[in-house]
């Protein structure tokens, strides 16, 4: 039975989202985790250490794993500017958990990237990985099972289910045409865990790694609270998608009391 570990916006480079335990610069100097992110540490390692991860085969990375320039902030509130180095910053994230597994990886949105590079790429590279662009439709080995993952689905805010609920109708109606029918749906981007079962697929949206935080559309807060974890499928006769989510933090957003 594949198991598939699925991680996505991992924005490494924001002080909201999650970052190593210790990181040294290539000017040699070292950045340390601020409380917020000493705590997201603690669910990365948490959630990698769950039997389920240590045993899968594959990580999907529907990407957004650095944070670039934060163009909206004007590049405020960056751990480092340099996306190179928040690459490296992610590759130490996640490298102690890649051993025996095949990486997969497709590409984010422009915002949290570069006009210069494909981020996802870079990063799947330093892997070794397998690199799918936009988008990916994966049969998964000998299970004749079919996965459809991209980064963004929709812009529709208001209700999750209305953008993965018409995905997955605009699938079905394709399927004469692009000559199969996925079985899972995944997307990541809206930063929350979201999932509508039909009776044909599983359409899923996957959490993040990084908390609230004030950016435009932020103001839209009750709308924009996040998910925090990752996911865990397992493909057999029937397939299994299993959220790991952790509690979420408050940090910019803290009640204040006057």
């Amino acid at each position: 039975m594949p198991i598939i570990v699925v991680i996505s916006d991992i924005h490494t480079g924001h002080p909201a989202a999650v970052w190593p335990k210790s990181f040294t610069t290539d000017k040699d100097n070292v950045i340390l985790p601020n409380k917020a992110q000493k705590v997201l540490l603690q669910y990365w390692e948490d959630f990698w250490g769950q039997q389920d991860a240590k045993d899968a085969e594959y990580i999907l990375n529907l990407e957004e794993s650095v944070e670039g320039y934060s163009k909206k902030e004007h590049g405020r509130d960056i751990m480092v500017t340099d996306i190179h180095q928040q690459i490296q910053a992610f590759y130490e994230l996640l490298f102690p958990y890649t051993q025996g597994k095949i990486y997969i990886g497709i590409e984010g949105s422009q915002y949290h990237g570069s006009e210069d590079m494909l981020v996802g790429k870079v990063v799947c590279e330093k892997f070794g990985g397998n690199y799918q662009g936009i988008l990916v439709n994966w049969k998964v080995g000998d299970t004749g099972k079919i996965i459809h993952a991209t980064h963004k689905s929709s812009g529709a805010m208001l209700y999750k289910a209305t953008a993965l609920d018409r995905n997955s109708l605009y699938m079905s109606a394709a399927k004469s045409k692009v000559g199969f029918d996925p079985d899972v749906m995944i997307y990541g981007h809206h930063h929350q865990y979201f999932r509508v079962d039909t009776m044909t697929r599983i359409n899923v949206m996957a959490p993040t790694w990084k908390v609230w935080h004030p950016i435009k559309s932020g103001e839209k807060y009750a709308m924009t609270q996040p998910s925090i974890g990752g996911l865990i499928i397992k493909i057999g006769k029937r397939i299994e998608v299993e959220p790991y989510l952790y509690p979420l933090l408050h940090v910019y957003d803290a009640l204040v009391k006057m």
